[in-house]
């Protein structure tokens, strides 16, 4: 059966940084330290200090895995009355009467990428206000905003907002990730890595986790937890899915809307030709590559041109998505003054069809490492596709389905013919909630919405 991953880019907002490490060991104890303070005496109780710098890098020593999901620091974040709650577009527009008011806390806990390498990373954390708890968890998982630390939602919570306030106006609380280096300046963000956005996302859990013993006494949490994410956001939610291994939470679903590359038909060939004008899809594959290369230390001059070498990496740190691309695009017209034409020569041997591409190597090993769908898992996926999405196809979403069907995990697809990418992580967010609802009460799960997905991947 093909392996395969997205022919499209969403278009969003984000850059690249880096931080000194030092490791004492794949497989043991990590460390990281800085003559800036320590790490070890965890956030000031009870939270409170509105002045603290979120996203300044926490120093001090770590332990891996012991200290996964360790809250290093902590700050209110906004505060939301049950009215103001209740008005909110996104609330209101879903019907959604609100248990209480919502109150988020901005935290920075330790994770790693790769693995035995710690780092920090930032998550927002809301909790239903003025109503007795506990309640279950949503990891709620954002799309593409970028490469960039100044591009997380943290910083900027518009890429979360929608999907956060309708589920805990229900009684959720929800954790969202930045992901590696989107809030934090601490190693590059390992953009479409599937490894490391599972890492960021359980280790955002465990911070939950954290948070609610150390912060509350342990009176904010059940042992419920779903996973949810739109577009990228969709693709880590899979991997989080495929590396599960929370202790003391119950994995009840996933859901992941219009999840990002499913299938890589024709990234090979499409960066092959360099007299080919930089398109929006070109830049896309450019960003996926600049995460991977970060992530597993490849070079930037053994697949960009010279110039695109020395430039391109602090491009990414200066911007957000929607000026990156047009950056990128004006820097470098052609793919040839973008790639190195030995790596175009390799890419274009390899299909991604599921035959072997032995001069695309790394790269087809690692892009390949990364596709979602290749697990088992007896937790149940419903995943939200339009069938007008022109960023992540229906025919992508179509291959994750027939890849975890084919590894025996349940796996269903709510299809909404008319919308895109946008709207179908608005529109059909009751339906989601509905099923959510459902898998809690530990109901036979009912036809929450149509799913009839009439596309079907090549290789299944």
């Amino acid at each position: 059966m093909a392996r395969l991953a997205l022919a499209a880019a969403l278009l969003v907002t984000a850059g690249v940084a880096a931080c000194a490490t030092t490791s004492s060991g794949s497989g043991g104890a990590s460390t990281t330290s800085s003559a800036g303070g320590t790490a070890d005496a965890g956030p000031t109780l009870p939270c409170e200090d509105g002045g603290l710098d979120i996203h300044a890098l926490v120093a001090g020593s770590v332990q891996l895995p012991q200290d996964l999901g360790r809250v290093v620091a902590c700050r209110p974040g906004r505060t939301l009355t049950q009215a103001t709650l209740a008005a909110d577009v996104v609330v209101s527009s879903r019907n959604v009467t609100p248990v209480g008011g919502l109150k988020e806390y901005l935290i920075q806990y330790i994770s790693q990428a790769p693995r035995g390498t710690p780092r920090r990373i930032t998550a927002s954390l809301m909790v239903p206000d003025g109503v007795t708890g506990p309640f279950p968890l949503v990891a709620v998982n954002h799309g593409t905003t970028g490469l960039g630390t100044q591009c997380g939602i943290t910083i900027d919570p518009y890429y979360l907002d929608y999907m956060a306030f309708p589920l805990v106006a229900a009684g959720y609380v929800t954790v969202a990730t930045d992901y590696q280096d989107l809030g934090v300046d601490d190693g590059a963000h390992p953009y479409a890595v599937g490894l490391a956005a599972a890492d960021s996302v359980l280790d955002a859990v465990r911070a939950a986790r954290f948070f609610d013993g150390a912060l509350r006494g342990g009176a904010l949490l059940t042992d419920e937890l779903f996973l949810l994410g739109h577009s990228q956001g969709g693709h880590a939610a899979l991997f989080a899915q495929q590396h599960f291994d929370v202790a003391g939470m119950r994995l009840l679903g996933v859901i992941p809307i219009a999840p990002a590359f499913g299938i890589l038909y024709g990234l090979g060939t499409s960066l092959a030709n360099a007299n080919d004008a930089t398109n929006d899809l070109h830049v896309f594959y450019a960003m996926i590559l600049y995460g991977h290369a970060a992530y597993h230390g490849l070079a930037a001059d053994t697949w960009l041109s010279t110039d695109a070498a020395a430039r391109l990496p602090a491009m990414a740190q200066s911007t957000c998505s929607a000026q990156f691309y047009r950056d990128v695009k004006a820097a470098w017209p052609t793919l040839g003054a973008l790639f190195s034409p030995a790596f175009q020569a390799a890419a274009g041997t390899c299909a991604f069809d599921g035959t072997p591409c032995p001069d695309f190597l790394p790269w087809a090993q690692h892009l390949g490492e990364s596709i979602p769908g290749y697990f088992t898992s007896n937790v149940p996926v419903l995943m939200l596709q339009g069938g007008n999405d022109t960023v992540v196809f229906p025919i992508s979403t179509a291959c994750v389905q027939a890849a975890l069907r084919a590894n025996n995990t349940p796996a269903d697809t709510c299809y909404y013919a008319t919308l895109d990418h946008v709207t179908v992580s608005f529109d059909p967010f009751m339906d989601a909630m509905e099923w959510m609802d459902q898998r809690r009460q530990g109901l036979p799960v009912t036809a929450v919405c149509p799913r009839t997905l009439p596309q079907t991947c090549p290789g299944f």
